[in-house]
């Protein structure tokens, strides 16, 4: 029973800690990158980017170096840690069932520029 105990409090602080990380991420993803992805991702100005065809080195290089049409955004506006949360955030998204109409990146993993209409 007391392994039990120990588990379930286990799987409780697991749980807790992808929670405040999502969230932190999710702050995150609105401060910096709502306004141009959209409020979960599924694209507005630039390209969707839900669900995420990308894993995190390649997205920390998209976001300190820009690309395309993104430019690049530096340590005062998002650190390190905050890039992080944001992937992880991102990934959380992509479990949730894609919203009607929405754009998604590639499945090989490359950004392409929007179409031009």
């Amino acid at each position: 029973m007391t392994r039990s105990f120990v588990l379930c409090v286990l799987l409780v602080l697991v749980a807790a800690s992808s929670s405040a990380e999502e969230e932190t991420g999710r702050v995150a993803y609105e401060r910096v990158c709502g306004d141009c992805h959209g409020s979960k991702g599924q694209g507005d100005i630039a390209l969707g980017i839900v669900p995420l065809g990308y894993d995190a080195d390649y997205v920390f290089v998209i976001v300190r170096e820009g690309y395309v049409e993104m430019p690049p955004i530096s340590k005062r506006e998002i650190s390190d840690e905050e890039v992080r949360r944001v992937v992880a955030y991102l990934e959380w998204l992509s479990k949730e069932p894609a919203e009607p109409g929405s754009e998604s990146p590639p499945p090989d993993g490359r950004l392409q520029s929007r179409p031009k209409v």
